[in-house]
């Protein structure tokens, strides 16, 4: 059972149990707009469950706010122009279809963002395998979201 789940229903944690240092890390320097944009909504979605988010989390953090714009992007495009294209041949005729590449990306990047939401805790499944130590004081989280 996830330590925060046990300090909830007033049991005891284990001594030494591992607990990384709660708090919003640091924001790269280098991202681009969008990908600041994406680290924000990341943070704030974590900051929601009290303990969830560590200063641990800033490398797997920066990986998602990086993905997630390339996978918006490659998504849209995909739903204007569909998932295949078509190669004609000399006389116009369909010589073969095939996967567009940004359908490729999208799948790709869907199951890698997938994962990394998965053990930030972001899904259902993610949260219940997830040890978290709640903040002391509900406003504490509530504070960081206003920043």
């Amino acid at each position: 059972m996830p330590a925060a789940l046990r300090v909830l229903r007033g049991k005891r944690v284990a001594k030494g149990t591992p607990i990384a240092a709660v708090g919003l890390p640091r924001i790269p320097r280098d991202l681009s707009r969008e990908e600041r944009a994406a680290w924000r909504q990341l943070t704030t979605e974590m900051l929601t469950v009290p303990g969830l988010l560590a200063r641990a989390d800033r490398g797997v953090l920066e990986l998602a706010a990086r993905l997630a714009p390339m996978f918006r992007r490659a998504a849209i495009y995909v739903r204007d122009h569909g998932s295949t294209l078509e190669v004609l041949d000399d006389k116009g005729g369909v010589r073969f279809v095939q996967t567009r590449p940004e359908m490729t990306v999208v799948v790709k990047l869907s199951a890698q963002l997938k994962t990394i939401y998965t053990e930030l805790g972001l899904s259902p499944s993610g949260r219940s395998r997830l040890s978290v130590t709640p903040e002391t004081g509900a406003a504490s989280w509530r504070d960081a979201l206003t920043r």
